[in-house]
């Protein structure tokens, strides 16, 4: 136990990467509730790129399930449970079809593997490219409306919420990329930056168990050097929780442009995954990332010193809008 410790306290450089990468997801997750998973894939791909990484896919399934899990652990007590915005009626309905959907997914993905499916990632990537232009034509020329609560007592919403949470399981579970859906369905339904936040870890979390459950069983994870893990679960502890210091300075406009900025970010990763660009776009993407995070978090810190209040905590205490 001591020598675990000590360990990691000197931390390898296979620790400090995974460590970096997973800090790095956690950001924007507990920022805006988005961009955590593909964060972390783009910053350990960049690092696998530069030969400075190198892990069997079998335990990269295990590094990117155990951050999510703790990404989305510390969100649920810091911010989920706490939250007046969380929409629990929402997280229940989308638990029960979210996770189904992505173990559905991750099964026909491993099941059509060689199959010569290879094209499928870049058609939808060209796909979502398309609607990022579309949604910034709109969001240009006529704006957006003010966001509300999302209320499932209406039965269009009922509708709206269970196609995202099918296909937005299925695709999270098939592509490998939980991004798609978690930027559409808030851009397209107007939620509250905050409703989203507090609400998405807590089914983003129960769906992970489940999927962690059936890829035990189906002998998809394999257990490397536990310092790694260790590495990955405390950054994404606190990335998360320097995300939720940040989220304060993001306000609903320039939530929705995040929203953007990822489904770009998700269309070009599609597009370019396992082609010589590839490494190219990672480089590109890390680079801003890291850019972003200087800014928010100088920005976060004047805020928080300049005018100190409640924003500046975990949670806002502002009612949902009804």
């Amino acid at each position: 136990s001591s020598d675990l410790s000590s360990h990691f306290l000197l931390m390898d450089g296979h620790a400090a990467i995974v460590f970096g990468s997973w800090f790095l997801g956690g950001v924007p997750w507990g920022c805006v509730g988005t961009g955590g998973a593909i964060v972390f894939t783009l910053s350990f791909n960049l690092a696998a790129f530069c030969g400075l990484v190198a892990f069997d896919p079998a335990q990269v399934i295990l590094l990117v399930q155990c951050g999510v899990l703790a990404m989305t652990g510390i969100q649920v007590c810091l911010n989920s449970v706490p939250s007046p915005h969380t929409n629990w009626a929402f997280v229940a309905l989308i638990t029960v079809l979210f996770a189904p959907s992505d173990v559905f997914g991750i099964w026909l993905m491993l099941s059509l593997a060689d199959d010569g499916v290879g094209w499928m990632p870049m058609a939808l990537g060209v796909l979502l490219l398309f609607t990022f232009a579309a949604l910034v034509y709109l969001e240009v020329m006529q704006g957006s409306a003010a966001p509300a609560f999302f209320s499932l007592s209406t039965p269009s919403n009922v509708l709206k919420a269970m196609v995202f949470g099918i296909g937005g399981g299925f695709l999270a579970g098939f592509f490998g990329i939980p991004i798609v859906a978690f930027v559409l369905f808030p851009y397209l339904v107007q939620m509250p930056k905050e409703e989203w936040r507090a609400s998405a870890s807590p089914f983003y979390f129960l769906a992970t168990c489940a999927n962690v459950v059936w890829l035990a069983s189906a002998g998809r994870l394999e257990v490397g050097e536990m310092t790694d893990y260790a590495a990955g679960i405390s950054g994404a502890l606190l990335g998360a929780a320097t995300g939720n210091f940040m989220s304060p300075i993001v306000d609903e406009k320039s939530f929705r442009r995040v929203l953007l900025g990822f489904l770009l970010v998700g269309s070009l990763s599609l597009m370019t995954r396992g082609t010589p660009a590839e490494l190219y776009f990672a480089t590109a993407t890390f680079c801003v990332l890291v850019s972003t995070l200087a800014v928010g978090l100088s920005l976060a810190v004047q805020a928080a010193v300049c005018q100190p209040s409640k924003e500046y905590g975990l949670v806002t205490t502002e009612p949902p809008v009804d």
